[in-house]
């Protein structure tokens, strides 16, 4: 849009008159798609002189109702900048299920401020902790001399902090029932030789003066031993590091402390994480985005109560603005948030395309997130009302098409993670169910071989159909088909035995195994499965090299990773 500049005469108090430039333009925004957009404004004049100004927008629809789910910000005092109601409901449509605040106000005003907002935030089903980290300004020389003061210091002397936070406890624990001992990623705590007993404590000093129990976490850094469960005096513990753990690295520390969890047979300290995003000064956006989704998709793995981004208005996350416009990473979080929070892992699925997979689900929602290092398409059923949504929360219907006589969906994957909605869970947990007895077949060629399948009923009602292996041309499978019937919940072990022809050759085979399910109307599902062909443990490959005479040189490698000694024949076939 391109307007002129309409030119007015003023009169100021001065009564001088001057003349000044004044142009609104309205512009009727565009049906723009879902997405996040940035916007220029240019003021163009003579011609060396040019005004620049630029902000941002984010179209977004809904993919999902706001569920309470794990995923939350850590916000600064005064972040609220507009009404309480707008404020809690902007959060919710954010997909903010948790919000750390602090609560530490002198002022008796400001805190019936910040009773109000924190009473919205409950209405919107937003769980609120209170965080008690820097003392206000007039109180710090009561703790420290240098100004910097963490949470360890400021619970030293209970004479100087019960009086202080008495105020803060008594006003705010009707709404507040979770607190955090000092700011993120203050390990103050750590080391302490008393650290049960001082905990409990502090908690015992918190609870005296208003009567109500809470909850209270600190911050343990993940490449810090935890402290023993069965010692802990706190109910949560919040783990972060610098810089943070990729995706797989948080998998791992987040594997061993279930395992810790469960060996001790105890509930113990709930998780809590930051997850922050890379630094937008180092990395460029799609390895941000990637980094950022898959980390809180490893979190939704295991037994993780909340996951916080520190600061979501800080540059170097890009999630917000300072003037709460959007960043480009705000959209991916809002929609991992949403269509994850709330839902479990359940696993994955072996695709034909090798595009990476998880897929969650909860009583009444089934998703699957997909990623790959390159662009790849996947050609399967995920039921008739599914859906694709990318990081941007762009919804996709998937066309059902007719391939080989069975349904399939084609779904584009790249390195740009995309999730899946609306899929049939009974789709999704049969696919899953399927499994070989083993993924080798070992016998000499010309002699029988048994190929096992097994797989899971994953519906209530009972289900009956027929199952076929289809091979590659060089095997021989029989029967061609087998009759099964299961009732809701039940496994199955079905048996086909294998013949290699002497055309077969070692290494990996993809076989078809092929569902005939007779249910109304009739689907047909087809997974497949990868099978080595070959003794286990024996590693055979062929070189070839033409000699400068003419002669074709070709040379046979065994390597042998057993412990058996083992004798072959060797033939050349020209």
């Amino acid at each position: 849009t391109i307007m002129p500049i309409k030119r007015e005469e003023v009169t100021p108090e001065t009564g001088t008159s001057i003349s000044r430039s004044r142009t609104q333009v309205d512009w009727k925004i565009p049906g723009l798609q879902p997405g996040y957009y940035r916007m220029g404004v240019a003021l163009v004049g003579g011609e060396n002189l040019q005004l620049n100004a630029q902000t941002t927008l984010a179209v977004v629809q809904e993919i999902g109702g706001h569920q309470r789910g794990l995923f939350g910000w850590t916000l600064e005092s005064g972040a609220q900048q507009i009404g309480p109601a707008d404020f809690a409901f902007w959060l919710s449509r954010l997909g903010v299920s948790w919000v750390k605040y602090p609560c530490w106000e002198p002022d008796k005003l400001a805190r019936e401020e910040l009773q109000i907002v924190f009473s919205k935030l409950q209405d919107e089903r937003i769980q609120t902790v209170g965080v008690i980290n820097q003392p206000p300004s007039e109180h710090v020389g009561k703790f420290s001399e240098s100004g910097e003061i963490v949470a360890a210091e400021v619970f030293r002397d209970p004479e100087t902090w019960k009086d202080l936070l008495a105020p803060i406890m008594g006003q705010f624990t009707q709404k507040i029932t979770m607190w955090q001992l000092g700011g993120e990623r203050d390990f103050s705590f750590l080391g302490l030789p008393r650290l049960p007993e001082q905990v409990a404590e502090i908690v015992e000093g918190l609870e005296e003066r208003n009567g109500q129990n809470i909850d209270v976490t600190i911050s343990w850094p993940w490449l810090e031993p935890a402290a023993p469960a069965a010692e802990a005096t706190w109910q949560g513990t919040c783990r972060s590091s610098s810089p943070p753990l990729s995706a797989a690295e948080l998998d791992a520390f987040l594997e061993q402390s279930d395992s810790e969890h469960a060996a001790a047979g105890l509930a113990g300290p709930r998780t809590w994480l930051l997850i922050d995003p890379l630094d937008a000064k180092v990395y460029d956006q799609q390895t941000r985005i990637r980094d950022l989704v898959l980390r809180m998709a490893t979190a939704r793995k295991h037994r993780v109560q909340a996951a916080f981004v520190t600061d979501p208005y800080d540059p170097q996350f890009g999630l917000l603005r300072a003037d709460h416009r959007p960043g480009e990473l705000l959209l991916p979080w809002r929609t991992t948030s949403l269509l994850l929070g709330n839902l479990r892992a359940v696993g994955s699925m072996r695709l034909r395309s090798q595009a990476m997979n998880e897929v969650y689900i909860n009583a009444k929602r089934a998703v699957v997130l997909m990623w790959a290092d390159e662009a790849t398409e996947e050609l399967a059923y995920f039921g008739d009302g599914a859906r694709m949504v990318d990081v941007w929360g762009r919804v996709t219907p998937l066309k059902t098409l007719m391939v080989g006589g069975q349904s399939v969906q084609r779904v584009p994957i790249g390195p740009e993670p995309v999730f899946l909605i609306g899929c049939d869970p009974a789709v999704l947990a049969f696919r899953m169910s399927v499994e070989l007895g083993s993924d080798r077949l070992d016998s000499p060629l010309g002699r029988k071989e048994v190929m096992n399948i097994a797989f899971t009923n994953p519906m209530r009602e009972s289900l009956v159909g027929q199952v076929r292996v289809i091979p590659p041309r060089s095997w021989r499978v029989t029967p061609p088909k087998k009759n099964w019937r299961l009732l809701g919940g039940q496994d199955a072990d079905v048996d086909f035995e294998v013949v290699l022809s002497n055309t077969a050759d070692i290494g990996e085979y993809e076989v078809e195994i092929q569902f005939a399910l007779e249910t109304n109307p009739p689907e047909l599902v087809s997974v497949y499965r990868k099978v080595r062909v070959g003794p286990a443990g024996i590693d055979m490959t062929i070189q070839t090299r033409l000699l400068s005479d003419g002669r074709l040189r070709a040379e046979l490698v065994i390597n042998n990773k057993t412990t058996t000694s083992r004798l072959y024949k060797c033939f050349f076939f020209p």
